[in-house]
């Protein structure tokens, strides 16, 4: 009984630590002859109003359309961490409240986002040292369940991240 309450205790943390774009897909089946691949839909580009589409991690097609991705995702990041702030810490034993489960999964998007940069810029070492604190910080709070304080101060680390390789794409 005590392994199966850890096990679902769990299964929120394992479900934020899958890779970004891992999302189940129904079977498309071969190409239709005389139609273009799905990829080279304009639907499947990222865009600052979708800035995950269902393709297996796209870059942002220039840099205004990335700096418009990283502000949604500080924008859906900071509304998040004031919800955390005021939720409880805990529904059970060792399970997370679903506002920290939000703002994690906000987390998860922002650095999403944040990798989704134009091969231009990927050897900016302002977006290098970013996205790797971002990686770092979820890591941590992911592989140890962290409390609510140190998921928040994970979270307002993502978010001044995330800030730095906004200001570095704009300029």
């Amino acid at each position: 009984m005590r392994a199966r309450t850890v096990l679902l205790a769990a299964l929120p943390t394992l479900w934020l630590a899958l890779p970004p774009g891992a999302v189940a897909q129904p079977n498309q089946g071969p190409p239709m002859p005389n139609m273009p691949p799905a990829s080279d839909a304009p639907a499947n580009r990222p865009t600052a109003a979708n800035p995950n589409p269902m393709t297996p991690s796209p870059r942002a097609p220039d840099m205004q359309t990335y700096v418009g991705m990283l502000q949604k995702a500080a924008d859906d990041l900071r509304r998040e961490i004031p919800q955390a702030e005021s939720s409880g810490r805990t529904t059970q034993a060792g399970a997370m409240s679903p506002a920290l489960i939000q703002l994690m999964q906000a987390m998860r998007e922002a650095r999403s986002a944040a990798e989704r940069a134009p091969e231009s810029f990927t050897d900016n070492p302002v977006f290098k040292d970013g996205v790797r604190e971002m990686r770092e910080r979820f890591t941590d709070i992911t592989s140890r369940q962290e409390e609510q304080p140190r998921a928040l101060d994970a979270a307002r680390s993502t978010l001044a991240a995330l800030e730095r390789i906004r200001q570095a794409a704009g300029s």
